[in-house]
């Protein structure tokens, strides 16, 4: 028998075929440049969140590493890499890294965890946003919740 946390709930995205785990008191939301995403519902001004984006990659095997660099390229106000490394998701390659910065529109300071993944000839980027006070707990849950990422096939079958 398979023991589950009672803690941790499984969400799946049709649109993504990403599924993963969350806590429970987390919900799926609908945000612009997003594919999916996710927000807790316990912690607000801002909640912290999770969003998956998809692009198609084309032919380019390491094309998930040209996103990362462009995410890392970004002109954000007082942008600080924290944390860089090579690693996989679902024996996918990723880059994942966690960076800091202050947010143009409301000036709070933001900390993201990001993993960039090629699955195939599609490139996931999947963003966790915090802020400094949330991250010793959040970060946690976000590293959790993309480590615990499996990515569904989505073939129509005649």
């Amino acid at each position: 028998m398979i023991k589950t946390d009672p803690n941790l709930k499984s969400h799946f995205s049709y649109q993504t075929g990403v599924s993963l785990l969350l806590p429970a008191d987390w919900k799926e939301v609908e945000r612009q440049g997003f594919a999916a995403s996710y927000l807790s519902t316990t912690e607000q001004n801002p909640s912290p969140s999770l969003g998956i984006q998809v692009f198609p990659g084309g032919e380019v095997t390491q094309g998930y590493r040209q996103v990362a660099q462009m995410m890392l390229d970004m002109p954000l106000p007082e942008f600080k890499l924290l944390y860089r490394a090579e690693s996989t998701v679902d024996r996918y390659p990723a880059i994942i890294f966690t960076a800091s910065w202050r947010d143009k529109a409301s000036g709070r300071p933001i900390v993201q965890h990001v993993a960039v993944i090629q699955v195939d000839s599609y490139i996931f980027p999947i963003i966790g946003l915090v802020t400094p006070e949330q991250g010793d707990k959040y970060l946690k849950i976000i590293n959790e919740a993309m480590r615990s990422i499996r990515f569904i096939s989505m073939v129509d079958e005649d």
